[in-house]
């Protein structure tokens, strides 16, 4: 888990989906899907960092909200 623009973001290892979770609440309010063939690995800036097979780092845009 990790913390960026007032959210938790969550994701359990080997999961495919970030989750991100309102800390008003303690609910997902928003999930974002990996690309295909990648994991999310960790969260900063307002991106989600996703490991593809090939052992490349992608970055994936988190909404805000």
């Amino acid at each position: 888990m990790a913390f960026d623009s007032g959210a938790l973001w969550l994701w359990h290892v080997g999961d495919v989906r970030l989750a991100r979770i309102a800390p008003e609440t303690r609910s997902e309010t928003i999930t974002v899907d990996a690309p295909a063939g990648g994991y999310f690995v960790a969260v900063g800036d307002g991106f989600g960092w996703v490991v593809m097979s090939d052992r490349t780092l992608t970055r994936v845009s988190l909404p805000t909200g």
